[in-house]
């Protein structure tokens, strides 16, 4: 056991490795193909099979620097689309403010609500925008 370990330890070595990325492409891709299970198309089961195949590629490419480049695209675009998110789900469960996001620097602007069209400057980069709230 310890030979085989030792062995993949070596095949790996100046590889890329699993990251965030390959972690949702796996993720996505599993759930692709238990979808073509129930839903008995063959869309979803292509798909899976070119998001499987694609992870396992990025895996064990030994292109390091390409791979970390793309993670890094990959974790830009997640962390927008989380604050995109928290900015709609406080303005869900906030009935006093509107929570805007800046077009700029993308910071979240709290105002209060029922004020009608108004003019929001951004504190964090001093662009100012309109909003209705």
């Amino acid at each position: 056991m310890q030979k085989l370990r030792e062995s993949f330890s070596r095949f790996m070595m100046g590889r890329n490795g699993a990251d965030a990325y390959d972690r949702f492409l796996l993720i996505i891709g599993l759930t692709a193909d238990i979808i073509s299970l129930f839903a008995g198309s063959a869309y979803f089961l292509i798909l899976a099979d070119i998001l499987l195949i694609y992870a396992i590629f990025r895996m064990l490419s030994k292109n390091i620097v390409k791979r970390s480049i793309e993670n890094q695209s990959y974790l830009l675009l997640k962390n927008w689309v989380r604050h995109i998110f928290k900015a709609a789900r406080s303005n869900v469960s906030d009935k006093e403010h509107h929570y805007y996001v800046c077009p700029q620097c993308h910071q979240i602007v709290r105002v209060p609500r029922h004020r009608g069209k108004i003019d929001i400057t951004c504190p964090t980069c001093g662009k100012e925008f309109s909003r209705k709230s």
